[in-house]
Formats: structure tokens, sequence, C-alpha cells
């Protein structure tokens, strides 16, 4: 379906598609009990992401799809030093998306948490992240079969279940143990890692952008750095 819509749009970005996958996904008929609808309305899950991939729309959005701007990244330092993580904890960050900055983000993309901490059983403790829009995403959940004392050591945890909301305001970092209850640990450091760009992505019409209109001519817009295969994709989630 990718390969359709590239040969739509020939001059479509690893980002763009992304944008592109994430519209023309609907929850359809698969079932979960963990759908919920995130800060810019759109229906999203642990199992199974923003859903099924419908190609008709994937293509004919494809063909009007006007080029994503630069990605931004904007790195926010939580925690450096080190806190013990209490069964139930919240680590709470009011953030301004780097306003003001070259880096300044509007619409999210990729969000990611790097954490330092121990725990005495590391399959016990479930780590969640909610975003100023009200938008929950666990980014792990518990593992009754891992045992492991080492905690974790500048892990990074990804998610995209935030996609296109607008990153100012209150993160709130969620920690549970939901095993032993006489489980122990310390948080060391936690960096919150937004990815994005300036643009309201949100202001994009949601349906096709010209379904009567010819395709636009691509070349007028893409420039060498745009093409396919010059940027490097993300790590999954």
């Amino acid at each position: 379906m990718i390969a359709l819509a590239l040969e739509a749009n020939p001059f479509l970005t690893w980002r763009d598609m992304q944008h592109l996958v994430v519209r023309a996904s609907r929850q359809a008929q698969l079932q979960a009990e963990d759908w919920r609808t995130n800060g810019v309305g759109r229906q999203v899950s642990h199992h199974y992401g923003y859903g099924l991939l419908d190609a008709g729309l994937l293509v004919d959005l494809a063909r009007t799809w006007l080029p994503t701007q630069p990605q931004k990244k904007c790195a926010v330092r939580v925690l450096h030093t080190p806190t013990p993580i209490l069964p139930s904890m919240r680590v709470r960050k009011k953030v301004s998306a780097c306003a003001g900055r070259a880096n300044y983000i509007r619409s999210l993309e990729h969000v990611q948490v790097q954490l330092s901490l121990s725990y005495s059983r590391r399959g016990d403790l479930e780590i969640s992240l909610t975003s100023p829009m009200g938008t929950r995403s666990t980014l792990v959940a518990i593992r009754p079969l891992d045992i492991s004392g080492q905690g974790y050591n500048n892990w990074i945890f990804m998610s995209t279940h935030f996609w296109d909301e607008d990153p100012r305001g209150l993160w709130i970092l969620g920690l549970e143990n939901k095993g032993y209850y006489f489980n122990t640990g310390t948080l060391f450091r936690y960096t919150l890692l937004l990815y994005g760009t300036a643009e309201d992505m949100t202001a994009r019409p949601t349906g096709l952008q010209n379904a009567t209109a010819p395709p636009m001519p691509w070349a007028a817009f893409a420039s060498p750095a745009a093409r396919p295969g010059t940027s490097t994709a993300p790590a999954r989630q």
C-alpha cells in the first residue's frame, strides 16, 4: 500500500508517509478494550495503533499531500536528582515545547522518554505518559516473567499516540508498582524528547485536500533533501 502511495506521489518522505498512514487508518472492526480518543480526536490503541489502513484513502491523500515542514526536536530535562520510586508515583513537568526558539514544536510526531532507574523487580513496574491534551500512553506494561533487578539504564521508550497534538502544557510520567508490595527503586534521570513540526497539522484538511483537482507539480515543492531515500527512518515503537 505504501508503494501505491509512492507511485501516486514519488516525492513523499518517510515522515510524509507516517502522517498519511495515521490519517488513512481507522478502528473499523478491530476489537480491543483499550481504544481511546486522543487529543486531536483520533482513535488509537496499544494493540492496533491507529487501526486498519485504507489503501484507497491513502493513495487519494498522497496525491495532494503538501510536504511536511522540517522535523524539530525539543529535549526537556525533567529530573536528574535521585528520587525514591513510590508505589504509585507521578512526575509532573510543564513544558513550553521550546517556544520562541528555532526548534519550537506545535504538532507532535514521536515522543520519547529516556529513563535511568533501579527497581527490585523490573517487570512489576508499569510506566505511562500522559500528554497535556489528556492522552495516556502505556510505555511499559507489566511483565510477570521479568524478574530482573537491574532496572533501566538510559532506556528510551517511544509512543506515537500523541500524533499531531500540541505538546505545550503539563506532561505526567506515571510509575506504578503492579506486583509485590515490597518492591523498591530509585528514579535517577528522566528526559522528555519531543519530535514534531512548527506547523499546526490539525489545520490541514482531515479528508482529501482537493479531490477534484489534478495532481500537483510536486517537483516545485520538493527539494533534493526531501526526496525518498535521503532520510533515516525512526525507530519503531
